[in-house]
């Protein structure tokens, strides 16, 4: 009994191969968009988390005036505090090109290889570097226009330069993590040294440090936990007669990035969602016209005693093996774009991705769109196709209820200064309303998604711009302690060309 309508089924999906190809693209776009962007939702803020956890990243950030090796024991012996590490930042220049410097951002730690707060990932070379040997990270390397076993040009205080040989690249996670204007997108280029090559770069005091990182016990997640430890290690750094300067807490899981991944990741669901709501208004409108070429078969399935709901089974089938085929195809391409995707976003969005696999929660959503939608899509058109009766199915005209003429369709007759063809044009454009409603909300709708798209993207440039000029300074200098700012400005204006000095304390 139910092998003539199988038949029929498979068809109706052969005889018009065009037909079919437009509606299995039109699910297909719509799984597509939902299975990559699902994928990359569910992926990559996994991967930032689980590989910003593994590199052992501290919870609490102490940037102090100068401190020795004594004060990193103590820290690390206190209750509730699993390490503690001593780091000397500073920012200098770099030479990328004859003439040209960048901001480059140094750490240097006594014995980088045995470091097991904020590990860093052995990209190419080398790593630990050794006396007046650098590692540079590489999200930024390619400013600096140099490669591993190149001489990097370092600017010194005095305004000497000192070179220094690039032995490695690493990726470091933490970048971003503990302040600074901008995080991670705006951070300079990154390097790090040895604590021997110091002295060599004119750098005061150099067996002591400014920065002290921190990783605590119990979990971290909570913020309660992180501000009750951080009081305890600012009361004991106090009592060591150190100044601190500024304090940052993170939790072990916190990827510095991960708030910007959400975000960008749920706006782009958003439209993922409409793009596959844009499908089923592409399938109800096929399936209509389906319908109304198949007037005179489903007349004829009527005559031989065929019932309203078995007729309407037939399309529904149809409906469903679009739908099985649309998501055969779409969860391998999905799942390969997504993870192209996500892999090449590692840089971009400093993470470590763990490699393509099987997300069991995206299948499932693909399969249950694929089935769902095409259906509730097909049900108001096969509603209204198997609703006719034998005599009008067969002969294409409602006798039961003729149509009448609308207002529109009479003022369309009565264009006498027209061709035909163009009055014939516009009779078919609005005699089928509801198929004509169903055109205008997805053209509209795609409109709508392709505008919003592009303006998201200006809005963002244009406040990003905005943003870049409160910082409107062409030279920017750091220094290592606290300065009265008239005996600065009185010193600096001395400087040929310069217009304006404006002093900044940060805390």
């Amino acid at each position: 009994m139910a092998r003539p309508r199988v038949q029929k089924v498979f068809s109706d999906l052969w005889g018009n191969r065009v037909r079919s190809l437009l509606v299995l693209a039109s699910i297909v776009v719509g799984l597509f968009a939902i299975g990559v962007i699902s994928t990359i939702y569910m992926i990559a803020p996994r991967d930032m988390q689980a590989s910003y956890s593994a590199t052992n990243p501290a919870n609490l950030a102490v940037l102090a005036t100068p401190f020795d090796r004594c004060l990193v024991e103590h820290i690390e012996d206190l209750p509730g505090v699993s390490g503690a590490l001593g780091s000397r930042n500073f920012s200098t220049r770099l030479e990328a090109n004859p003439g040209e410097m960048i901001a480059v951002e140094l750490r240097a730690t006594k014995d980088p290889g045995r470091n097991e707060i904020n590990q860093v990932q052995l990209v190419e070379g080398v790593w630990p570097p050794g006396e007046r040997e650098i590692v540079i990270d590489n999200y930024k390397l390619a400013d600096t226009n140099a490669s591993v076993g190149d001489m990097v040009t370092l600017e010194l205080p005095s305004g000497k330069t000192r070179q220094l040989k690039l032995v490695g690249v690493t990726q470091d996670l933490s970048i971003g993590a503990y302040g600074g204007a901008g995080g991670f997108f705006n951070a300079p280029v990154q390097g790090y040294l040895s604590m021997d090559t110091l002295e060599w770069l004119e750098q005061p005091l150099p067996d002591v440090y400014n920065t002290l990182y921190i990783t605590l016990e119990g979990d971290t997640a909570k913020r309660s936990n992180l501000e009750s430890a951080a009081q305890v290690v600012r009361d004991e750094v106090k009592h060591c007669n150190v100044q601190i300067i500024s304090t940052s807490l993170r939790s072990s899981n916190d990827h510095p990035n991960l708030y910007l991944a959400r975000a960008i990741l749920a706006v782009l669901v958003v439209i993922g969602l409409l793009v596959s709501f844009l499908s089923g208004f592409l399938i109800a409108n096929t399936l209509q016209a389906i319908m109304t070429q198949q007037m005179q078969q489903i007349g004829i399935l009527k005559t031989v005693g065929a019932r309203r709901s078995q007729i309407a089974v037939i399309y529904l089938m149809l409906s469903l093996l679009f739908g099985v085929l649309a998501y055969l195809i779409a969860l391998p391409a999905a799942m390969l774009v997504a993870f192209k995707i996500i892999d090449y976003l590692t840089i971009q969005m400093n993470y470590i991705f763990y490699g393509p696999r099987l997300v069991v929660p995206v299948a499932v959503l693909m399969a249950v769109i694929a089935v769902l939608m095409p259906q509730i899509a097909a049900l108001l058109p096969v509603r209204q196709g198997t609703r006719i009766s034998v005599q009008e199915a067969l002969s294409g005209y409602s006798q039961s209820n003729p149509p009448e003429r609308s207002w529109l369709d009479r003022q369309i007759s009565r264009l006498r200064n027209f061709s035909l063809l163009l009055v014939v044009s516009l009779r078919n454009t609005f005699r089928r309303k509801w198929r004509l409603v169903l055109t205008l909300i997805t053209l509209t709708l795609g409109g709508a998604v392709f505008i919003a798209t592009f303006n998201v993207r200006v809005s963002m440039m244009d406040y990003i711009g905005q943003i870049i000029q409160y910082f409107l300074a062409d030279v920017n200098v750091t220094l290592d302690r606290s300065y009265h700012i008239d005996e600065i400005t009185e010193k600096i204006q001395h400087i040929p060309g310069t217009s304006q000095v404006e002093g900044w304390m940060f805390a």
